[in-house]
């Protein structure tokens, strides 16, 4: 896990979820933007600045809920 790196979350149905890692402070702790991304609508249903606990952000690493992209693969970026 890196700052600014992006994040894409497993789950079912159109809607998606990304994370992109703002900072990590000295405990580990993680900061995150969260989008939940329509697939159907092609937007941003949702958008908030969250924070998780490391322990809690490597579980689900270790599970394969969540797994590291490139920036290129956020669909919502718009890139020149």
């Amino acid at each position: 896990m890196k700052e600014d790196g992006w994040y894409k979350q497993f789950g079912t149905g159109h809607v998606l979820a990304y994370y992109h890692i703002l900072h990590i402070d000295e405990s580990q702790d993680v900061t995150a933007r969260y989008y939940q991304y329509d697939t159907v609508f092609r937007k941003i249903a949702q958008q908030q600045r969250r924070k998780f606990k490391s322990k809690w952000w490597m579980e689900q690493e270790i599970k394969n809920n969540i797994t590291e992209i490139s920036r290129d693969q956020v669909p919502f970026l718009v890139s020149f």
